[in-house]
């Protein structure tokens, strides 16, 4: 007898033997969702030697509810815990035939039916369904005190079980059963929970309790099969609302009333069956007390009218109906979160705050989900984007945003043929990817794709944190996709950023600082492996990258780097001795930091390495930079720039007095920022969107900027677009425009961008192989700006 039963659901087995030894001869797998029905393979099978690895064994009987001889006495329903070493320790003389199943509890939940010894006939279920997560159906028997298998749902939201119930009068002088009638039960695992979704075809009178957890995790049901007198009447269901709102908060509280007509007397203990045709009930039953009374609560987040019925076993009952209407918001938030790109790509967010009405600004309060401080303004810098982020208004109206939504990659350059990807976390957790599938634009194995707070980026790959503060890589395995043993392992990670093809991390064990990639398990002329005594710091509070070098900055605000000498990989005597840095930036081969105000920088001086002409400013707030070039937001609201002055460095006059300016934002070769009046000025290299004199007529109003490599885009208070620059870049939106409404967010890899909809839709333009071509609409309705 060799033969080997295969599965791709779980790693966990049945092993069965022909005789009771563990030597390996003539074993045979079983894996999840495959019935150890082997005496219908081979008559030889003696049921004498069962192990089990990381797996439950369900023993049950061969239930035929077709066949009434059959003698159901001495049948077995239990579940094995896992790593039993033989079942014929349990069961020295096997009932014959005797099934079993290898059930996986990581993948499916267990639900048992419970039948009280009390019970009147009918008193014996047959329940006949499909293990979850697999295409096997079996037959469980349930009789008085003798709890059988009602269901065997899998472990992902929503996933439903449909058990076909056969049920009967059983005899226990003889151990048969006599079927009657068939009845059908839906239980469906969401949250966490286990809740019967609908029951149907049971005798009068019977009814189905709400799942109980037991202390084994598994679930039970219990049938309750009192019979309802028909004198009983729901006399009234009224309700304190006849509309509420679809902030799944809003609720209506419904009252239903039962008596008996006979005494006319409120009827307490009654049990009434609850449903709604629209948004959720607080409970599916409940019993009613002394005055005969019983409640229950709708909420919805959907809109419509809903119809709620209160139903007795003996068929009476009542349906009342509630207007449910949209929640008109009265906070607005528009802008992107902070997308952490590769190198000096990083798009850093400004968020704001406006009122739905008005379209103007309000303060708001502002504060990440898991931080102890908040703040008070109408603007926030985002700095956390791999949190939940919770905005609220005065009057107590709170909108949460979700993490950071999208991420784009690909080559920071002035070749026209490079091209990128882009990677969405979705509202589940995980992340689905598009564009150059070599540089990461699929999504990556269900296996790992979970639980992801916030992914980061080199030019060819991607790496997502997940809040447990583990990670997972995918895209180009040279490039940083392709994660290294020793760290795949890790769930200690704070923070990730990415080079051009290389990642280092920040952990809260050490070591503390790690890298993978190019530069790292490759052979190259640079070494970017982190040198042991960076490695050992513990007190490191940030991490930043330019193309082939990295920065660390400690608690007291001294920086440290490492990688290519000549592209701030060796930091200067200068900036080194420098301590409170509260911002550090990156061009492609040069670094910028602030330290109280002032401002240093070093690394390839064509790039921005040499901060000489800024080193009168004392009250620098922030830094952003182009490809070779920086500029300085300034306390006053002036800002400065240095480098290259073909890529930034050549701010006009006409603005060099400004003191309006609220934020910059960076292309390849050019700059962008926003002023307070909502205009946007632009300076640099044409090429990459320096000229926005197009379009200066409709850069009015507004509130958030986004860059590609090549072009810009502005977000308007009403939630519109407006782009210039290069056309292959996303500066032409011509052909999306129609789409372009009420935008939340826009969000870019180097050649294209991806705008995220208040109702829950992405439009992309630009480049067609850079995610334009094969957007994959599933994202839509499945990602969100507002957590739901």
């Amino acid at each position: 007898m060799n033969f080997h039963l295969s599965s791709q659901q779980a790693a966990g087995s049945l092993i069965f033997y022909t005789q009771p030894n563990f030597g390996g001869q003539n074993a045979i797998d079983v894996l999840h969702g495959e019935t150890g029905d082997i005496a219908n393979r081979s008559g030889e099978w003696l049921y004498r030697s069962v192990a089990m690895a990381n797996m439950h064994a369900f023993a049950f009987s061969d239930v035929n509810p077709a066949d009434s001889s059959i003698n159901y006495l001495n049948h077995i329903e239990t579940m094995l815990s896992a790593n039993c070493a033989d079942l014929q320790t349990l069961w020295p003389s096997a009932q014959v035939p005797l099934h079993y199943l290898g059930v996986d509890p990581s993948l499916v939940v267990p639900v048992w039916l419970h039948i009280d010894a009390s019970q009147d006939v009918p008193n014996a279920i047959a329940a006949q369904f499909v293990v979850g997560v697999s295409t096997t159906q079996i037959s469980a028997l349930t009789l008085p005190g003798r709890d059988g298998m009602l269901g065997l749902p899998g472990r992902t939201d929503g996933s439903a079980v449909s058990a076909y119930c056969p049920f009967g009068d059983y005899d226990p002088s003889t151990g048969k059963v006599a079927w009657s009638g068939n009845g059908n039960i839906v239980l469906e695992y969401r949250g966490g929970q286990i809740t019967i979704l609908t029951y149907s075809g049971f005798p009068d009178g019977w009814s189905f309790s709400e799942p109980k957890q037991n202390a084994d995790g598994s679930w039970v049901v219990e049938l309750n099969a009192t019979v309802v007198p028909d004198s009983l009447i729901i006399s009234s269901l009224y309700t304190d609302k006849n509309s509420i709102k679809n902030d799944g908060i809003d609720a209506a509280t419904f009252t239903a009333t039962v008596i008996d007509t006979l005494t006319q007397l409120p009827a307490s203990g009654q049990t009434i069956y609850w449903h709604t045709t629209l948004g959720s009930l607080s409970s599916s039953s409940t019993v009613t007390n002394a005055q005969g009374q019983c409640t229950n609560q709708l909420t919805s987040v959907t809109t419509g009218t809903a119809t709620i019925t209160a139903s007795l076993d003996n068929g009476d009952s009542r349906a009342v109906n509630v207007d449910i209407s949209a929640d008109e918001p009265l906070l607005l938030i528009r802008g992107a979160r902070t997308s952490l790109r590769a190198s000096g790509q990083r798009q850093t967010g400004r968020l704001v705050a406006l009122d739905a009405l008005t379209l103007l600004p309000v303060s708001a309060t502002w504060r990440y989900r898991n931080a102890s401080t908040s703040t008070a303004a109408s603007a926030f810098l985002d700095v956390a984007p791999e949190q939940y982020l919770d905005v609220s208004l005065p009057s107590g109206e709170t909108v949460t945003l979700n993490p950071s939504n999208i991420i784009g990659n690909g080559e920071w350059t002035d070749d026209s043929t490079s091209a990128g990807a882009f990677a969405a976390r979705l509202n589940n957790g995980s992340c689905a990817g598009w564009g150059v599938a070599g540089w990461g634009g699929y999504s990556p194995s269900t296996q790992v794709n979970y639980g992801v707070a916030c992914p980061a980026a080199t030019f060819y790959a991607f790496t997502a944190l997940r809040s447990d503060g583990s990670i997972f890589s995918w895209g180009d395995g040279n490039e940083g996709g392709m994660l290294p043993a020793n760290i795949a392992v890790l769930n200690s990670v704070l923070e990730i950023k990415g080079s051009r093809g290389t990642f280092a991390l920040r952990s809260s064990v050490p070591p503390y600082i790690q890298s993978w990639g190019w530069g790292v398990d490759t052979p190259s002329a640079i070494n970017l492996t982190v040198p042991p005594y960076i490695a050992s710091m513990y007190d490191i509070k940030s991490l930043f990258a330019n193309d082939n070098a990295f920065v660390v900055i400690n608690n007291s605000g001294q920086a440290f780097a490492w990688g290519d000498a000549d592209a701030g990989g060796a930091i200067s005597q200068h900036a080194g001795a420098l301590r409170g840095i509260s911002d550090c930036c990156a061009s492609r081969r040069a670094f910028g930091v602030i330290a109280q105000g002032t401002i240093a920088a070093w690394g390839d001086e064509d790039y921005g390495g040499n901060g000489a002409e800024v080193a009168y400013v004392s009250n620098a707030l922030r830094l952003v930079a182009t490809e070779s070039a920086f500029t300085a937001l300034l306390t006053s609201g002036a800002i400065v720039c240095w480098g290259n002055p073909e890529y930034g460095n050549n701010l006009p006059d006409a603005y060099r007095y400004r003191t309006d300016i609220l934020d910059v934002k960076s292309t390849y070769g050019a700059f962008a920022a926003l002023c307070a009046d909502g205009t946007v000025i632009s300076w640099g290299n044409p090429l990459y969107g320096a000229n926005s004199a197009s379009v200066a007529g409709q850069l009015r109003d507004i509130v958030a900027l986004s860059a590609t490599s090549g072009s810009f885009a502005a977000l308007t208070r009403s939630g519109h677009v407006v782009t210039w620059g290069d056309s292959s870049t996303g500066g032409n939106s011509t052909a999306v425009a129609g789409q372009l409404t009420d935008v939340c967010a826009i969000y870019s890899n180097t050649h294209a961008f991806a705008a995220l909809k208040a109702d829950n839709s992405v439009v992309v333009w630009g480049d067609p192989a850079s995610g334009v071509n094969d957007f994959p609409s599933t994202i839509n309705g499945n990602i969100s700006y507002r957590a739901e």
